[in-house]
């Protein structure tokens, strides 16, 4: 165990770029596996010992795949049947063990399995703040805040070591329900822009999308609860639309849902509703999310972020309410006379690098001489 310990101190707070570590004192495979968990968890499976790595690995392999596919009771299965033949090993399959039994909503037995063996305090820090964020997520639905205060809190202090680990940061958007719960809303506030801060250090991948999503439902929650509604309303309206360029149209249909629920509980009135509506603007076959300069092609699927591209933001938006005629928009976005035979080349230069963030035939000059987005 000190081997883990010793390369955890590695790589706690360091760029995995600058990490040198003793491949033939500690194992190519604990090698392997803690450079990966630094930036995402992965199996501790991965570090056991060749002795039982066929069973136990492509055992514990099956019952993931399982999960992925949403067959949580067999992959429950799987697991009651693997034998763990070291420390490494026990610590996974109780990991994997909790986790599917709170995908099942048996919380009751999630917790109880992971905390039957004192001995789980000793698990390799990565494995532990997972263990730790699984069983926090059961404690919120069980309505046990206290407990899940503590196992939360203690996942967000280990994440310092681990920032890019998913269990670290999900464990924040759980934490930050039960503090909009208690009612705690600076604690709250501070959850969140620590979320928003750690999504600045991911690229614009799906993963990066995926965080950010929970993110938008972390903030709805925080914004319903403390009567800003309409902030509310716009992160609905990205959150379902970041659902659906996924697929999730479950969780979509539940934003939908809350939205609905929203403009009751509030009695708001048109307006407001429409300028919610506005956070997303839809295209033919992508989406314009203005808040975010975010861009999200639906096929082939594709993300651009456009932060950095303030020009890219002010002619989508001075597109997203209809076609414009050359002219006109010109003046619009350089606030300047236009004249055709001077200034048609400039537009198409601007166009073309517009265009590659969208998809084939987005943004069109028409021989109406028109400008539309489609």
């Amino acid at each position: 165990m000190k081997n883990y310990i010793s390369i955890e101190e590695q790589l706690a707070g360091k760029d995995d770029s600058r990490i040198v570590i003793d491949k033939k004192k500690n194992g190519a495979e604990i090698f392997s596996y803690y450079l990966r968990a630094y930036k995402n968890r992965t199996d501790l499976a991965t570090a056991v010992g060749s002795s039982s790595k066929e069973n136990f690995l492509s055992g514990l392999e099956k019952a993931k795949n399982m999960i992925r596919k949403g067959d949580f009771s067999r992959a429950h299965d799987i697991l009651t049947k693997l034998d763990p033949k070291c420390e490494l090993e026990y610590f996974e399959l109780i990991l994997e063990m909790t986790r599917t039994l709170v995908y099942m909503g048996k919380y009751e037995e999630a917790l109880a399995i992971s905390s039957e063996k004192s001995g789980l305090a000793d698990a390799p820090p990565v494995s532990r703040m997972s263990l730790l964020q699984a069983r926090g997520h059961a404690m919120i639905t069980l309505k046990n805040f206290v407990g899940a205060v503590d196992e939360l809190e203690a996942a967000v202090a280990l994440s310092e070591l681990f920032p890019n680990a998913n269990s670290g940061f999900m464990a924040r958007t759980s934490l930050l329900k039960v503090y909009v719960e208690q009612e705690q809303k600076e604690k709250a506030r501070r959850i969140l822009e620590q979320l928003i801060f750690l999504l600045d250090g991911f690229k614009d991948d799906e993963i990066w999308l995926d965080r950010l999503l929970s993110v938008l439902r972390a903030e709805y929650t925080f914004f319903s609860k403390f009567d800003t509604p309409h902030d509310a309303m716009i992160r609905l309206k990205e959150a379902e639309g970041i659902s659906n360029w996924f697929g999730e149209h479950d969780t979509a249909k539940r934003c939908d849902e809350d939205f609905k629920r929203l403009v009751e509980d509030y009695s708001l009135c048109e307006k407001q509703i429409n300028k919610s509506l506005d956070a997303v603007l839809s295209f033919q076959n992508w989406q314009y999310f203005p808040r975010l300069d975010l861009i999200l092609v639906l096929l082939p699927k594709s993300i651009s972020r456009i932060s950095k591209t303030p020009l890219t933001r002010k002619i989508l938006l001075a597109l997203s309410k209809g076609p414009v005629k050359k002219d006109v928009f010109f003046q619009l976005i350089w606030n300047l006379e236009y004249n055709g035979s001077r200034h048609d080349n400039h537009i198409r230069g601007t166009f073309s690098k517009i265009r590659n963030k969208l998809p084939k035939g987005g943004l069109s000059i028409g021989n109406d001489g028109f400008i539309y987005l489609k």
